[in-house]
Parts: C-alpha cells; sequence; structure tokens
C-alpha cells in the first residue's frame, strides 16, 4: 500500500534493495558462517567475542553489514521530508497512515511468535512492545520472531516527533537541525562519561539513531 501522506521515490528502491541485501548477508554470516567455524550454533552473547574480520572489502561490507540499518535510517528521514516540505502534515491522519503500513504485519508477526514461544508470552511486555517501546527492557523476547523489534520501535519514535522536526525545519532550516544532531552526539557522550553502555545506547536506541534520521532529513534540504 503506497502512502497517501509521502511522496514515492522509485529511484531509492535500488538503494533500499542494496541496504536490505547488505543486511541479509550479514544475518547470513552469523547464521551460517558462525556454526562452520565454530562448530557450534550462532550464539549472540559471544557475537563481540568472535566477531568476523577480513581484509577483503567486500568480505569486510557484509561482516559489517550492520551499518546498512543506520542507511535505511538516513532514507526514511530523507523521504519523509523530501515528500513533505510543501505539503501540511495533519498529525492524526499521519499516524494512522504509519500504523496502517507497519502494523499489520508487525502484529501478526508479534502473535505468530506468541504461539511459537507460549513461555515467553506477557501481557505487559505485549503491550509495551505494541505500544512503540520494543527497544526497551520488559520488552517482548520471542527469539528470532523479535529480532528487530527494536528497529520497530526506533522507527516509531521517530514517526512520533517527525511532523513537529518538520515544523521546525521549514521555519528555521538546516541550522537547527545541525543543532539537534550536535544535541544527541553530546547526550552521548555524557552517557559515556556517566559510564553507560555506548554501544547499546549508540545502537538499540532513538538517542543512537535520532541525529542518522535527521541527517537524512538535512539531505532532502540539499
Amino acid at each position: 500500500m503506497q502512502s497517501q501522506n509521502i511522496n514515492y521515490l522509485p529511484g531509492l528502491d535500488h538503494l533500499r534493495g542494496f541496504a536490505a541485501l547488505l543486511i541479509v548477508c550479514y544475518h547470513g554470516v552469523h547464521l551460517i558462517g558462525y556454526p562452520l567455524r565454530y562448530g557450534e550454533p550462532f550464539a549472540p552473547a559471544r557475537l563481540l567475542e568472535n566477531w568476523p574480520q577480513t581484509a577483503n572489502p567486500i568480505g569486510a561490507l557484509i561482516f559489517e553489514g550492520h551499518t546498512a540499518v543506520a542507511l535505511f535510517l538516513v532514507l526514511s528521514g530523507f523521504i519523509f521530508t523530501y515528500g513533505s516540505l510543501h505539503k501540511t502534515i495533519i498529525y492524526h491522519r499521519f499516524i494512522i497512515n504509519r500504523l496502517l503500513r507497519t502494523y499489520p504485519l508487525f502484529v501478526l508477526l508479534l502473535l505468530t511468535g506468541a504461539f511459537a514461544f507460549p513461555d515467553q508470552f506477557d501481557f505487559t511486555a505485549l503491550v509495551q512492545t505494541l505500544l512503540g517501546f520494543g527497544n526497551a527492557q520488559g520488552a517482548m523476547d520471542l527469539g528470532s520472531f523479535s529480532a528487530m523489534f527494536w528497529a520497530i520501535a526506533v522507527e516509531w519514535q521517530f514517526y512520533l516527533v517527525f511532523p513537529l522536526l518538520l515544523i521546525i525545519f521549514r521555519r528555521d532550516g538546516p541550522l537547527l537541525l545541525l543543532g539537534l544532531i550536535a544535541v544527541f552526539i553530546l547526550l552521548r557522550s555524557l552517557a559515556w562519561l556517566e559510564g553507560a553502555n555506548i554501544r547499546d545506547l549508540a545502537y538499540w536506541t532513538i538517542i543512537g539513531r535520532m541525529d542518522q534520521f535527521l541527517l537524512g532529513m538535512l539531505a532532502a534540504y540539499a
């Protein structure tokens, strides 16, 4: 279903397809390559300890394919801004449109995972995940079914503030967005100084990902 709020940009499909392929290859290295190398099933808890490395630039691109997630988020910021700069966004219609585009498949995956792992089902965790906090402690943990719930949560947290960011963008131009990028970098730096797990903060949360959305918004202005 094509969005009624955002212009469709077919030229970006190739870039998104490339990013998706990188992510598939990245996970393939873990699920297939890890057992072949270490003689045991893939263990996420030991991933940092046994992170694959190579001097081959193509291999390195695949081994670090998780960076394609950042590309997706930059593209999201770009697409939403490019398609909305000269339009009036009605907040509730924008949110409903996002719900209709993302939640049917999300809910289906969530329910399928709950049936596959009934022992993991928890009503409070279900509500938290459905409300867009699948990247916070206490969210549903359904094995491979919930592996990308964190990314859906980050996207939704961006959707909730995008109309406000667009108003700021139109009124004050790119300088304020540059300032916001600096603010989020500063927040991560302060968290690191306070002893927070900076990798988890930068990877799984909107604080770590917001500057990627903002870079996409800036690219739409260029």
